[in-house]
């Protein structure tokens, strides 16, 4: 089941996804490093990238409940949890959990070219923009 995607279903995924927190966005975005899409992040990588993203607005402005306040000063292994029961558990192909690391399954030149990266990243934050103005 090693599945192999195009982009169009990945940037589908960003602009179709039900978002009911923008978790699955933060998520998303810790995939784009250095002008480059990243096929593979351990569970450590992406809790550090969840928890600094959601340290700074908009993101931080979807951590005001009692249970998800201060992620900032929380320790990995919270943020592991957090983010196992939240945006992995709700993303879908391409992305997958895999032996403690979540991966992105795309053909090849999306890893090898920047524009990729770029187009994804102004998927993301175009959905986040859109997200908070409707609920705001």
């Amino acid at each position: 089941m090693n599945n192999i995607y195009p982009f169009s279903d990945l940037i589908d995924i960003i602009n179709k996804t039900r978002m009911q927190k923008s978790y699955k966005m933060g998520l998303m975005l810790s995939f784009v490093k250095d002008n480059n899409i990243k096929r593979r992040l351990s569970l450590e990588e992406l809790a550090r990238d969840f928890r600094k993203t959601y340290a700074q607005e908009p993101y931080s402005l979807d951590l005001t409940e009692p249970g998800n306040r201060d992620m900032q000063h929380w320790g990995l292994k919270r943020v592991i949890s957090f983010i196992k029961k939240n945006p992995i558990k709700h993303l879908e192909a391409p992305f997958f959990l895999k032996d403690g690391h979540f991966e992105l399954r795309l053909e090849d030149m999306c890893f090898e070219d920047s524009q990729y990266a770029h187009k994804m990243r102004i998927a993301i934050v175009s959905r986040v923009e859109e997200y908070f103005k409707i609920r705001n």
